[in-house]
């Protein structure tokens, strides 16, 4: 069996998540504000990348630190039981963001997520900066928290479907505030079923995840640069 986070690290892993990536930007934010004297968001937008990357980075160091041990017992525990699940979620994720792109231009639906426009302009402007955030950093923390902690918090009280359902919902609605959360939501569900199906095994979905972004990075670069 993986080892399972106790309640210290759980707190841990979401104190770190709210410190180290929220409130960082938001320290970032205001030191850009105050000392260098960003005030348009024209100009605090020319930041974003930056601000990205080293909130992604210490975020994800801390949480690594955290996790060390459910990420060693996953790695050790990889088998071909699991890479098959690895296989069927990365094939069925790029389903769902096919399957709701094509469902939402059917009903007219043209307007973008806002976390799409946003890593669409970070990696416009610096996509050597931006790679490394989007393609392994975030996913990597996210899976950890919204698997390896979210997930189990809800498991305790109401269940393995409704854990995997409203977990990944709480996932939709932290990367999309319009019709696309039900893109976003759809992939933390996934994400949450392979979880379970691999035993609980976070380097299940984190390499999912991984792949899911590198490849969006990989579209979105050579849409821009072939343009």
């Amino acid at each position: 069996m993986v080892t399972k986070f106790n309640k210290n690290e759980k707190l841990a892993v979401f104190v770190a998540y709210i410190i180290g990536y929220l409130g960082l930007q938001v320290i970032i934010g205001l030191y850009l504000a105050l000392i260098e004297g960003v005030t348009t968001q024209d100009e605090l937008l020319a930041y974003s990348p930056m601000i990205t990357f080293i909130t992604g980075l210490a975020t994800f160091v801390a949480l690594v630190v955290i996790a060390r041990k459910q990420l060693l017992d996953g790695v050790k525990q990889m088998s071909k039981k699991t890479w098959a699940v690895v296989g069927i979620g990365v094939v069925s994720l790029y389903a769902v963001n096919l399957g709701v792109g094509l469902a939402l231009q059917l009903f007219g639906v043209t307007e973008e997520a806002a976390n799409q426009l946003a890593l669409e302009s970070m990696i416009f402007e610096q996509p050597l900066l931006m790679m490394l955030p989007i393609a392994f950093l975030i996913p990597v923390l996210e899976e950890i928290l919204f698997r390896g902690v979210i997930l189990e918090f809800i498991e305790r009280y109401w269940g393995v479907w409704a854990s995997i359902i409203v977990s990944g919902f709480v996932f939709g609605l932290l990367h999309a505030q319009n019709i696309h959360v039900i893109q976003y939501s759809m992939m933390g569900m996934v994400l949450g079923y392979m979880y379970i199906k691999s035993g609980k095994n976070l380097i299940v979905p984190i390499i999912a995840h991984v792949f899911n972004n590198s490849f969006a990075f990989l579209m979105l670069y050579l849409a821009q640069n072939l343009m």
